[in-house]
């Protein structure tokens, strides 16, 4: 069986991930009034798997569930088998996770299932060789045959200690180890295509945050050199369409923290100190957002 993702392993990021206890989730769909609507993951599965076994944790699950709570959306595993859909909807009973075939759909159903809920425009490629590790799943393989897109994700988010509530939101960007230390202007305002994200990019997340109220923390790793415990971290304090800005004006380069521990104090503090981010929104209605 296959997880439907766009992530590109890394592996200090994942042990990051493990030691702040982050999760992701791969599929937050917005309709056409960019409204969140749906919290998704998916799962392909091959011949002769058992298709019984959901390939996520309980915990994993909770904790998506709790993010799409919060997000005031529902929560479903996208399970393909023999060319059929079954749309699992995952929600929680005293505690504990439960999972419910809400149905089996067949291609077009599924299509017309993916329609009501994603609705936002998305055109834009991905650069950083996502495009050809989704290339081979068969949920993108049907939607663009239909001219529908994936969408948006969320890079991470951390769960409160008593594991009820989100505690922030995390973009997680790969960098050089230059570009680390240096003006991330490609961040935002390159002209070079292959750099981003643009507004477009941090839309959801931002909105997410604001949404939600809690903190937007943007990790950069260092996509050279795997082994290296170092991250340039911010929190975001403003999404407009002429910029990102940062919580008293520190970008990621000018903030680069050594080691594990300290990577681990320096989120916890952002998490208790900055504020939810602000999204301002475009007010160009030509304008075509894509998430």
């Amino acid at each position: 069986m296959k997880i439907r993702t766009s992530e590109n392993p890394h592996a200090f990021q994942t042990r990051l991930f493990n030691r702040l206890h982050a999760c992701s989730l791969q599929g937050l769909l917005m309709n056409d009034r960019h409204e969140f609507t749906t919290a998704v993951e998916a799962v392909e599965y091959k011949a002769g798997d058992d298709t019984s076994i959901v390939p996520f944790t309980r915990s994993q699950l909770y904790a998506r569930y709790v993010l799409a709570r919060e997000a005031g959306v529902p929560f479903y595993v996208l399970c393909y088998i023999d060319g059929l859909y079954r749309i699992i909807n995952v929600t929680e009973e005293n505690g504990r996770v439960v999972l419910r075939v809400e149905s089996w759909l067949n291609e077009a159903e599924f299509i017309q299932w993916w329609g009501e809920r994603k609705q936002t425009v998305q055109s834009k490629q991905l650069n950083n060789g996502g495009e050809a590790r989704l290339g081979g799943t068969v949920f993108d393989t049907v939607l663009r045959r239909h001219g529908y897109e994936w969408g948006g994700n969320i890079d991470g988010f951390i769960l409160s200690g008593d594991n009820q509530h989100v505690a922030c939101i995390i973009d997680n960007i790969s960098v050089s180890r230059k570009d680390l230390n240096d003006e991330p202007s490609h961040y935002f305002h390159s002209s070079n295509p292959k750099h981003g994200p643009r507004y477009d990019g941090w839309y959801a997340a931002v909105k997410l945050a604001g949404q939600i109220q809690v903190p937007h923390l943007l990790f950069t790793i260092d996509k050279r050199d795997e082994t290296k415990e170092h991250i340039g971290l911010t929190a975001i304090e403003r999404l407009s369409p002429e910029g990102i800005f940062y919580v008293d004006g520190l970008k990621p380069n000018e903030n680069v923290v050594e080691g594990m521990e300290a990577i681990a104090r320096a989120v916890n503090g952002k998490i208790r100190t900055a504020m939810p981010p602000v999204l301002e929104e475009k007010t160009d209605e030509k304008y075509s957002r894509n998430t």
